[in-house]
C-alpha cells in the first residue's frame, strides 16, 4: 500500500485536534449555564472599571454626612441623630453664600420632620433661596397600597419633555417622596434606586427613568443634569438617550452602563458646612473658605456606617457611599459620555465555536508547532487585551475580556492534555534521560519533593561562591594542554572537596579555573553564610597546603604561589532547573549572583583574598572574624555595597589581623572617611608596619596619598567606584 501523502498527513494531523476543540466548547456551554462565564465576564470586565478609571469632572464636590459630623455635632451642639432640618438647610444656605452652582442632597426626605411643621418650613425656605437644590425620592418594587395614588395627586414639579420612542421604563409598584412642604421647594426630584446585579451584589448600571403611576419620571443624576443643562429636549434614539447635543446609551429599559470614575481625593464633613453658616450668621470666620464650592456641583450623602448607605461597586466592593453611585451617573450625563457595553450573543458562539477548533488544531499537533502555538496564543490574549483597553479608555465602549481569553486556554489546555495523554511513554523517557546529566543529589532531592521535572525555578535566600586564580591564563600557557588538564582537575577536586565534602556547599559549575557554588539549595543549610565563609577560608588554607604539589605538577606561580580570590554574597536569587527540553541545569540567577561575581573581581583593587557583602557579613554573625574594607559602587549597580575582607575562622589557625591592628585599621578607616587624609595615612603606614605585606593598607595608604595631592570634591561620600568587573 502506497503511503499516504504529506498533505493528507498534515490535514489528519489538523483533524485529530477536532475532539480536543469540541471538548472546550462543550466546557465553555457549561460554563455559561452554569453562570460562572457571566460572573468570570463581570470580574474580568471589572478589572477595566478599576485600572482605566479616570478622573470625576472637577465641577463636582463632595460633602459627606460620617461619623466625624455625627459626633460632633452631639459634642459641640448638643443634636443627636436623627439631624432636625434645619441644619440641611443651614449647609444649603451656606453654599448659596459661597456661589456654589448647585446643590443635590442623597437623601430621603420623604416624611414629616420629626421637630414639627416649623423645621420643614425652615428647610424649604433655605431650599428656595439656594435655588438649584435636587433630592431623592425612591420607585421601589414591593407594593404599599395608597402611596402611588397619592403620589398622582401631588402637583408635578415638571413635566419632561421625553420622546420615548420604543424605551419603556420599569414600572414602580410603590413611592416614597418628600411631604408638601418640602415637594416645591426641591428644584427637581429623582430616583435613588441602586441597581445590583444578581450575581454579585455590585452595582455596574444606573436606572435613569421610572415609571410611576403612569408618569416617567427621572432618577436623581438624570434630574439634576437635566436641569444643570437647561432643561433641553430629551429623545431616545438608536439606542442612546439625548439631552439636547448630549447623549448616552441605554438599553430598553432606560438604564444606563456607568462608566466608573474616581472622585476627588478630597471631601468635605457636612458638620463643617453646618458650623460655617452658623459662624457666618455671628460674625465669625467660618470652618471652611466659601471659595472652595464657588461654581460647583455640590452632592451631599452619607458615609457613616450605621446609616445604611453603603453601596457595593466595582470600585469599593466593600462598600461605598451611595452618593457616590450619583455622582458617578451625574459625571456620565453631564459630559455625555456613558459606557457602551458590547454584546456578543448573536454572534458570539459561532465564533467561539470555530476558534476553539482552530486552537486546538494548531496545537501540539508537531513538535515544531509546540514552539509556535504558546507565543501565538500569548500574542492574540495581548493584542484582544490591548484593543479592549484602547477600546474602554479612548471611546468608553467594553469589550468582553473572559469569554474569549477563556477559549483560546481552555481549547489549547485540553489539546495539551490529550496530546500528553497520548505521548506519555516518550516523557518518561525524557525524564529518564534527564537524570543522566543532573548529579544524583538533585535527582534525590527533587524527588522527595515531587517536584515535576521542568524548567523554572523559586526565589529563596542563598548565599553564592564566586572564586578564581589570580593570573592562571598567564601560568597555564606554558603548559601541555595534557598536563593542564590534570593540573586542573587536581586543583578542582581539592576545592570541591571543601566546598562540597566539608561545608555543605553545592557546585554550580567550573568555568576553567573558576567555580561557582552556592548554598541553601538544592538542600536547605542552616546557616549556609557561615558555611559558605568556612568554605573560602579553609580553600585558601587548602591552596597553601598543595602550592607544592601544584609546582611538581608544572605550574610556575612565583614566590608567593598560586593566589585564590573569592566573592561572597547573600541574598535572593531565583534558583532552579533551567535551559532547554535537551539540556537542564540546575543553577540560579539574580542580582546577588552578579554581585558576588563583582566582589570576587575588586578583590584586585585591594590584593585581598575574600570579600563578604554586607549581607552576608550580617548572617555569619560571630561565626567568623572580618574587617571592613571599603563601601563601592561595583559596575552595573547605582546603590553602594559595603564590603569586609574574611580575615580568620574563630578556633582556626591562620588569622590575617592581631587585635592591635584590628583596632588600628578600624581607626584609620574612620580619618579616611572623615577626609583627614594625613592622619589615616600615618594610621595606615602603622598597619603596614604591623603586618608588611598587608595588601589593603598598601591600597589605602596610596588613595591617601593622591587625594592629599589632589582632595575629592566637596560632597565626597567616600564611596568608591570600581570601573571594572
Amino acid at each position: 500500500m502506497p503511503s499516504p501523502s504529506k498533505p493528507k498527513t498534515d490535514l489528519a494531523r489538523l483533524l485529530s485536534g477536532v475532539p480536543s476543540g469540541l471538548a472546550a466548547f462543550l466546557a465553555l456551554l457549561l460554563l455559561a449555564h452554569t453562570g460562572l462565564m457571566s460572573a468570570l465576564g463581570r470580574k474580568s470586565a471589572d478589572l477595566l472599571r478599576v485600572d482605566l478609571a479616570g478622573p470625576m469632572d472637577p465641577a463636582l464636590a463632595f460633602v459627606y454626612l460620617d461619623k466625624a459630623s455625627l459626633d460632633r455635632a452631639q459634642a459641640e451642639f448638643g443634636v443627636s441623630w436623627p439631624w432636625p432640618r434645619e441644619t440641611y438647610g443651614m449647609a444649603a444656605d451656606f453654599l448659596r453664600r459661597a456661589g456654589a452652582r448647585a446643590v443635590v442632597f442623597d437623601f430621603l426626605f420623604t416624611s414629616p420632620s420629626g421637630q414639627g411643621p416649623q423645621d420643614d418650613l425652615t428647610f424649604a425656605r433655605d431650599l428656595r433661596a439656594q435655588g438649584e437644590c435636587f433630592s431623592g425620592l425612591y420607585a421601589g418594587k414591593e407594593r404599599e397600597a395608597g402611596n402611588l395614588a397619592a403620589f398622582a395627586a401631588m402637583p408635578p414639579l415638571y413635566q419632561l419633555p421625553l420622546s420615548l420612542g420604543n424605551l419603556s421604563p420599569e414600572k414602580a409598584l410603590d413611592v416614597d417622596y418628600p411631604p408638601a412642604p418640602l415637594w416645591g421647594a426641591f428644584r427637581g426630584l429623582g430616583d435613588v434606586s441602586f441597581l445590583s446585579d444578581p450575581g454579585d451584589g455590585l452595582g455596574r448600571r444606573a436606572r435613569l427613568l421610572v415609571d410611576i403611576g403612569g408618569r416617567t419620571y427621572p432618577s436623581l443624576a438624570l434630574s439634576a443634569a437635566w436641569n444643570l443643562l437647561g432643561r433641553p429636549p430629551l429623545c431616545l434614539e438608536g439606542g442612546r438617550l439625548w439631552m439636547g447635543a448630549r447623549s448616552v446609551p441605554v438599553d430598553g429599559g432606560g438604564t444606563m452602563d456607568l462608566l466608573f470614575v474616581r472622585p476627588p481625593s478630597r471631601a468635605w464633613p457636612l458638620f463643617d458646612l453646618v458650623s460655617s453658616d452658623a459662624a457666618l450668621k455671628e460674625g465669625r470666620k467660618p470652618a471652611l473658605d466659601p471659595s472652595l464650592f464657588k461654581g460647583k456641583v455640590v452632592l451631599i450623602g452619607s458615609s457613616a456606617p450605621g446609616l445604611s448607605d453603603l453601596r457595593p461597586t466595582p470600585m469599593n466592593p466593600r462598600k461605598a457611599p451611595g452618593l457616590l453611585v450619583q455622582a458617578t451617573a451625574l459625571d456620565n450625563l453631564l459630559q455625555g459620555r456613558a459606557l457602551r457595553v458590547v454584546s456578543l450573543r448573536g454572534w458570539f458562539w459561532p465564533l467561539l465555536f470555530v476558534l476553539c477548533l482552530g486552537v486546538a488544531a494548531l496545537a501540539f499537533r508537531s513538535p515544531g508547532e509546540a514552539v509556535l502555538v504558546v507565543p501565538l496564543l500569548v500574542l492574540a490574549s495581548a493584542l484582544w487585551v490591548a484593543l479592549a483597553c484602547w477600546l474602554y479608555a479612548s471611546r468608553a465602549v467594553l469589550l468582553p475580556l473572559a469569554p474569549p481569553l477563556l477559549g483560546l486556554w481552555l481549547s489549547f489546555l485540553l489539546s495539551a492534555l490529550e496530546h500528553y495523554l497520548l505521548e506519555s511513554r516518550r516523557r518518561r523517557s525524557i525524564q529518564t534521560a534527564f537524570g543522566q546529566f543532573l548529579s544524583p543529589e538533585v535527582l534525590r532531592h527533587l524527588v522527595a519533593d515531587r517536584r515535576p521535572l521542568a524548567t523554572g525555578g523559586e526565589k529563596q535566600e542563598l548565599t553564592i561562591f564566586f572564586s578564581d586564580l589570580q593570573g592562571f591564563t598567564t601560568f597555564s600557557e606554558k603548559l601541555d594542554p595534557h598536563d593542564l588538564v590534570d593540573l586542573l582537575n587536581y586543583y578542582l577536586t581539592e576545592m570541591a572537596e571543601v566546598v562540597v565534602g566539608q561545608c555543605k556547599g553545592y557546585v554550580d559549575k567550573y568555568e576553567g579555573d573558576a567555580i561557582m557554588a552556592f548554598w541553601n539549595a538544592p538542600v536547605p543549610v542552616d546557616n549556609h553564610a557561615l558555611w559558605a565563609c568556612r568554605a573560602a577560608w579553609r580553600c585558601q588554607r587548602r591552596l597553601a597546603e598543595i602550592q607544592g604539589e601544584l609546582a611538581r605538577r608544572g605550574l610556575e606561580a612565583g614566590e608567593e604561589g598560586m593566589v585564590m580570590r573569592v566573592g561572597l554574597n547573600t541574598g535572593q536569587a531565583v534558583v532552579g532547573l533551567m535551559g532547554s527540553a535537551r539540556k537542564l541545569n540546575y543553577t540560579l540567577i539574580g542580582d546577588a549572583v552578579n554581585l558576588a561575581s563583582r566582589l570576587e573581581g575588586a578583590n584586585k583593587a585591594y590584593g585581598s583574598r575574600v570579600l563578604l557583602s554586607e549581607a552576608t557579613r550580617l548572617a555569619a554573625g560571630g561565626g567568623i572574624s572580618t574587617r571592613e574594607l571599603d563601601l563601592i559602587r561595583v559596575k552595573g549597580k547605582n546603590e553602594p555595597t559595603r564590603i569586609h575582607e574574611l580575615t580568620g575562622l574563630p578556633g582556626e589557625a591562620g588569622g590575617l589581623l592581631s587585635p592591635e591592628a584590628a583596632v588600628l585599621w578600624e581607626e584609620s578607616l574612620g580619618r579616611y572617611r572623615r577626609r583627614d587624609f594625613a592622619s589615616a595615612l600615618e594610621g595606615f603606614r602603622a598597619c603596614l608596619a604591623l603586618r608588611p605585606q598587608d595588601r589593603p593598607s598598601q591600597a589605602y595608604a596610596r588613595r591617601c596619598e593622591e587625594y592629599l595631592k589632589d582632595p575629592p570634591p566637596p560632597g565626597w561620600d567616600g564611596v568608591y567606584v570600581m570601573k571594572t568587573k
